[in-house]
């Protein structure tokens, strides 16, 4: 027999809920086979069967529960069906199996308060949670509109994310001023490619890509007070906000692609993050992170460090400045200011302003830039 328990997905989640079960209560599964899926804080996981059996689902769709919850069994082939305890069956004669799943949180607010099945519907969610019903309820006061705001389930993993990195990380910060006119003319040449636009943020994530055996402690964990584990490859996270919450995607191996390579993959996750369809993999692994906050206007931002990593770079708005050149004439350049958070306990400030001056010349020397934006 082989108990089917839910692992910890992701560091920073509570609980999750089980969306749907793949395999039909009493099937006979194979080893490897997906048989059910959860919904993580940020993405939804198939859950694999890690043995041969017969299902048996102990839990139900909609329930929340802990990591490490067994939420199934896979008994012998020729194990009697009844003994085992089973979710209850489907009631042919239910008025509609496509309802949204409740969470029981959800479900206990749906009982006291009598709400009804078409204000689940207009929620539009497949699985309905506790803050959903507490939107409906807050919807049928009268007088003015409620000035409460409930934070969405990904904002609280963020602010549990962001409390802990200020609590554990006594983290420095300093920024450099990198002339941009050569990166984006060398960019401008391959602006579209066939994967997407390419531009300052897929040239830095190439440019990071290269800089582990330079830089090893930008790219290493903690494993004590005095003892580092080193990585050898640059798995860089992006930050991405499409409007449905903030999510760090995660480009492996960084250094061993191609600009139109990252270019590619980034589409892809911004795509992700507009649909909701990341799954643990794509968040998980990366060693250092890149912010963006290249909008016109901003001008500087300081990003957190991440649990787990020693250092995040950020990347701002473009700016236009006016020079003096040295006929005494006056011209536009442009530039950005690269900023870089570091964990103070590994990392001193001038390391620190190494790795960025190493960026910098990167960014600024038409000559390696040609090498870097190629193809």
């Amino acid at each position: 027999m082989f108990d089917i328990a839910v692992p910890q997905l992701n560091a920073n989640d509570v609980s999750y809920v089980l969306v749907e079960w793949l395999c039909a209560d009493g099937e006979r599964v194979a080893t490897g086979a997906a048989v059910a899926t959860v919904e993580t804080s940020k993405a939804v996981e198939e859950i694999v069967a890690g043995g041969d059996g017969v299902l048996r689902q102990l839990v139900a769709p909609g329930s929340e529960f802990v990591a490490g919850t067994v939420i199934g069994r896979l008994l012998p082939v020729n194990s009697a069906p009844a003994s085992a305890a089973a979710v209850p069956a489907v009631d042919p004669d239910a008025e509609d199996t496509a309802a949204p799943i409740l969470t029981d949180a959800a479900r206990e607010l749906v009982r006291r308060h009598d709400v009804t099945d078409a204000e689940i519907r207009s929620t539009g969610r497949t699985v309905v949670r506790q803050h959903d019903i507490e939107d409906i309820l807050a919807g049928r006061r009268p007088g003015p509109p409620s000035r409460r705001y409930e934070l969405s389930t990904v904002q609280r993993r963020v602010a549990q994310v962001v409390t802990r990195a200020h609590r554990e990380i006594p983290s420095a910060f300093v920024a450099v001023k990198v002339h941009a006119d050569a990166a984006l003319a060398a960019l401008a040449d391959i602006a579209e490619t066939p994967e997407g636009y390419v531009g300052l943020p897929e040239l830095l994530v190439r440019i990071i890509g290269q800089l582990p055996d330079e830089f090893p402690l930008a790219f290493a964990s903690r494993d004590d007070d005095s003892v580092l584990v080193l990585a050898d490859r640059a798995h860089v996270a992006v930050t991405i906000d499409a409007g449905t919450g903030l999510f760090t995607p995660v480009i492996p191996d960084a250094g061993a692609l191609s600009i139109s390579e990252i270019a590619d993959r980034l589409m892809e996750v911004r795509m992700k993050a507009l649909r909701g369809s990341f799954t643990v993999d794509d968040l998980t692994g990366a060693n250092i992170t890149l912010s963006l906050h290249n909008e016109p206007d901003v001008v500087m931002a300081q990003p957190i460090v991440f649990p787990g990593q020693t250092c995040m770079l950020s990347l701002c708005g473009t700016q236009t400045e006016l020079v003096r050149t040295d006929g005494g004439d006056l011209a536009s350049r442009q530039y950005f200011l690269l900023g870089l958070t570091y964990d103070h306990r590994v990392i001193n400030g001038r390391e620190a302003t190494r790795l960025l001056r190493q960026v910098k010349t990167l960014c600024e020397d038409a000559s390696r830039l040609s090498g870097l934006v190629r193809p």
